[in-house]
């Protein structure tokens, strides 16, 4: 069955995107069952089984009512690029009010300097107190260019399909950079009018403590010989105590009596002197082994692989003439033998010559078979 392409609606007029008309657009997009589709769920929240475009058409049927009877699709379409207009544009915005601050090291805080931040930080709801004057000139620019800049900050400023919270560099001549977008201690809670957590209430006591333990851990590391392994008697003795073996290692020589002198030396000549044990090789075994051992081959070269290449291509064409010509020799002595030429014996006979023949011109040469040294031979 043919699939037959769908029929496009009514075509619509372009729709005049006015002040108010754009005013009603942020609103639905605001609406929990809109905004967790196009700008993602929060952290109690689950997620929405709609698409977008169906989320568009939603928009469109409430505030383009008329043209959405006409042609849904065509609605759709136009919310949809209105609202990606909307975003762009503030995307275009926001970047001017960030300005990149420098990675301070902080021993306390463990601040690594490849970390970057902003200057400063918007809130979601607008410039406050602690806004610096050329921030909040910045923002009164915008708005008064763009009037729906607030709206859309406290949309898009937290949800990190828009502004990303950290973006990190690849490895450069300055290093790895991670560059963070969105305030370190900024939550969920922040932009619903709840102030965000001190940095000492996110983590629990005991997350602070397993987070005290990892890094003495990892100071302990960086040491040549970890303390852990370290001789715990290295310091119970003080520095001029000898143990008893020791002072037995460095008492006088006896003295001997000269009856004792004889009879050592007695013993010492009747004691013959051991000789040294030869290898149990001989020279001529070794070099027999050596030239046992097989070398390791050369690694192929792009010559060789196109040489095997080229060879393949060629056993490849020479298999399929010889194919062709047995082929025809087969076809030939059938045509003899319906002529009458060969009887039904001679027929045979001449078939399993040209099957044999067949065999061993397809048979590939026997490749050398290469033995192992034999090591009883050299012993």
């Amino acid at each position: 069955m043919v699939r037959t392409k769908k029929a496009a609606g009514l075509a619509i007029s372009k729709t005049d995107w006015t002040t108010e008309l754009t005013w009603q657009l942020l609103t639905e997009a605001e609406k929990p069952e809109n905004r967790k589709t196009l700008l993602g769920k929060r952290k109690d929240e689950n997620t929405s089984k709609d698409t977008k475009i169906a989320v568009f058409k939603r928009i469109g049927s409430v505030i383009l009512e008329d043209l959405y009877v006409i042609n849904p699709d065509a609605v759709g379409d136009h919310v949809k690029k209105h609202f990606d207009y909307l975003v762009n544009h503030y995307k275009h915005h926001a970047h001017r009010l960030r300005t990149t601050g420098v990675g301070i090291q902080d021993d306390n805080t463990g601040y690594d300097p490849d970390e970057e931040h902003f200057n400063h930080y918007i809130p979601t709801s607008g410039p406050d107190n602690s806004t610096p004057m050329n921030i909040k000139s910045i923002w009164d620019e915008i708005v008064s260019k763009f009037p729906f800049f607030l709206d859309l900050h406290r949309m898009l400023s937290t949800h990190p399909n828009v502004t990303p919270i950290v973006i990190t560099t690849g490895v450069g001549p300055a290093g790895k950079k991670t560059l963070h977008y969105q305030a370190p201690s900024e939550d969920e809670d922040e932009h619903e009018g709840h102030p965000a957590s001190p940095p000492s209430q996110v983590f629990s006591a005991t997350q602070m403590q397993q987070f005290q333990t990892l890094q003495q851990a990892l100071d302990a590391a960086s040491f040549p010989t970890s303390q852990s392994f370290a001789d715990p008697f290295a310091d119970s003795f003080p520095s001029n105590f000898n143990l008893d073996s020791e002072k037995e290692n460095h008492l006088p020589p006896p003295t001997l009596t000269p009856n004792q002198v004889s009879s050592k030396s007695k013993v010492a000549s009747a004691t013959p002197p051991t000789r040294t044990s030869k290898s149990l090789l001989s020279h001529d075994a070794l070099e027999k082994a050596k030239q046992c051992i097989s070398k390791l081959p050369k690694k192929r070269t792009f010559e060789d692989v196109l040489t095997n290449l080229q060879q393949a291509n060629l056993k490849s064409i020479n298999d399929r003439a010889r194919d062709e010509i047995n082929l025809k020799k087969r076809q030939l002595l059938l045509e003899e033998f319906k002529a009458g030429i060969w009887e039904v014996e001679e027929y045979q006979t001449k078939l399993k010559e040209l099957n044999d023949e067949n065999v061993v011109e397809a048979e590939p040469p026997a490749k050398r078979i290469q033995y192992s040294p034999d090591w009883d031979e050299i012993e």
